[in-house]
């Protein structure tokens, strides 16, 4: 079945500020409908839906209470007396009725308790949270870890204190819950309550990287909120000094992106009454879209996570930013460009360097300036400038706006994998 999407048009493009690379660009529809058959599962109230485990890590039993159809997103987290959970597809359950559900775990060191039920969060998975979902397992644990490294990094330069007390670092539930207010008062701004917004389309400098539409304003507005809270990670990440966003292109490629939608192929993965949920199947895009009775009641598509050896040329084709030729080796090995054994040695090599090692552990406990660095370390501005470049083109660094507006450099997840202390014995080496 060949996706098939009412008209609909798109507001101006919007960014956080100059120094960050997301672009959401709102989505709206031109006519409003007068109804809509189904609520969203945030719109019911407690009793009219129970989640309920199966005993199965990956299978759980929904229960519509209600007289209408029930909307459940792809990612919604489920929380409770048993192991959470988060939605591997979207969903639509009809009236009272139940139905079996296809999850990921997303707190693996708690167990199963079968017959225990769960409530849904007021969160959905983040977004590379959401694109492991249609993975394995272990896909979803790793994704969840690596945001609580994440979360943990991006509250250090946060203008509020930020306590995780004892929370475990594989409960992204429970992260995703702590870090609300940093996120919305971050994400305050951005478009997303238009009388007649339907959507979203999160665009980085690689092109689209997700677009998410209802068929009616109603429910967009019933889960706004915690759409563009699941981007943060794309919406608040810092712009590359030698980049320029080029606006006009922004729309071009939302078109393009709508375009191999429209093409794709698609296999059914749930039916219930009259709806149906169908996976996208492209070799570039990741997602579903939900019908109900023929028409389409929503779509989630995302670019394809790649594995594989990438290049810079598909990134640099795209048109929405801009570099210089001279840089096109370090946009390759910062995005994953050069094979795991180079990249490892490369790392190995930078971490045997004095400036390398030494840049590196002055961030261990958090984000620094580079003056703050240069104190630490007691290396020149030129030392401490080329271990900051070395570590930023392995991609262990990454330049962030701290919250009174002032740049900042802190650890990665990769360069919080990398612990400068076990670098310490080679370095003395050396």
């Amino acid at each position: 079945m060949k996706l098939e999407i009412f008209p609909i048009e798109f507001g101006e493009p919007w960014k956080l500020s100059d120094e960050m690379q997301g672009i959401a660009v709102p989505v709206l529809v031109k006519e409003i409908p007068k109804s809509r058959d189904y609520k969203i599962n945030t719109e019911l109230e407690k009793g009219e839906i129970e989640f309920v485990d199966t005993g199965a890590i990956s299978r759980l039993k929904i229960k519509n209470n209600t007289g209408n159809y029930a909307f459940f997103r792809q990612g919604t987290m489920l929380t409770g007396g048993t192991q959470s959970r988060a939605l591997q597809a979207s969903i639509l359950v009809q009236p009272n009725a139940e139905t079996l559900a296809d999850i990921r775990c997303i707190y693996a060191s708690k167990g199963i308790r079968a017959g225990a039920t769960m409530i849904h969060s007021k969160h959905y998975t983040p977004h590379n949270v959401t694109l492991s979902l249609k993975g394995g397992q272990s896909e979803t644990w790793g994704a969840a870890t690596d945001y609580s490294a994440y979360a943990l990094t991006a509250s250090s330069i946060s203008a509020d204190s930020i306590n995780y007390g004892g929370i475990q670092r594989d409960n992204l539930a429970d992260y995703a819950e702590v870090d609300t207010k940093r996120i919305d008062e971050a994400l305050k701004n951005i478009p997303a309550d238009h009388i007649r917004q339907i959507g979203l389309v999160i665009v980085d400098l690689k092109g689209v990287a997700g677009m998410e539409i209802f068929d009616h304003p109603d429910s967009w507005m019933a889960v706004s909120r915690a759409v563009v809270r699941s981007y943060e990670q794309i919406l608040t990440k810092a712009m590359p000094e030698i980049y320029d966003i080029n606006m006009d292109k922004v729309k071009e490629h939302i078109f393009a992106f709508l375009q191999r939608l429209q093409n794709a192929d698609s296999e059914e993965i749930y039916s219930s009454g009259d709806s149906a949920t169908h996976q996208i199947m492209h070799d570039e895009i990741v997602g579903d879209f939900t019908m109900l009775e023929g028409g389409l009641v929503h779509l989630l598509a995302s670019r394809q996570l790649k594995h594989s050896k990438r290049t810079s040329t598909g990134d640099q084709d795209a048109g929405i930013w801009t570099a210089p030729t001279r840089w096109n080796e370090i946009i390759v090995s910062a995005t994953g460009g050069t094979d795991d054994s180079k990249r490892y040695s490369d790392t190995v090599l930078h971490m045997t360097k004095a400036r390398g090692y030494n840049v590196m552990s002055a961030m261990v406990d958090g984000a620094k300036t580079f003056g703050e660095i240069e104190k630490s370390t007691g290396m020149s501005s030129r030392t401490v400038s080329g271990g900051l470049t070395d570590a930023r083109e392995l991609g262990l660094v990454q330049k962030v706006i701290r919250g009174n507006g002032s740049p900042a450099y802190t650890l990665t997840v990769e360069g919080q994998r990398t612990n400068p202390k076990k670098f310490k014995a080679m370095y003395e080496g050396f």
